[in-house]
């Protein structure tokens, strides 16, 4: 304050008081100011807080979607060796129906002759 005081002497050679009327007329400025930063603050802190118990809920979910994803894969890893197995027994069934097809073929030119 006192280098602004200082300042201002020099450029208009007045120097400044303060009396208890421009005190009140300095927070009568200062009032609205005062007001309208608060709300624009409070505004800022509640969207603030909004945020923060919006990630908090998303990291709730997170988690349980975590959970349930774990035991989806116990499931999925029991279907795909369910099907590994039955594609082993079909191959082993396609070589036997293969051989078959083959002797009845070899059975049936043997016929023809």
């Amino acid at each position: 304050m006192d280098d602004t005081t200082t300042e201002y002497y020099s450029r208009i050679r007045k120097h400044v008081y303060v009396t208890p009327r421009t005190f009140l007329s300095f927070l009568a400025f200062f009032e609205p100011l005062y007001n309208s930063n608060y709300e624009v603050l409070n505004t800022q802190s509640e969207n603030f807080t909004i945020g923060l118990q919006k990630i908090a809920e998303a990291s709730e979910e997170i988690a349980r979607m975590g959970e349930a994803l774990k035991k989806k894969e116990v499931v999925l890893k029991k279907a795909v060796d369910k099907t590994d197995k039955f594609v082993e027994q079909l191959k082993k069934e396609s070589a036997k129906a293969e051989k078959k097809g083959r002797e009845v073929a070899k059975t049936a030119t043997e016929c023809e002759a």
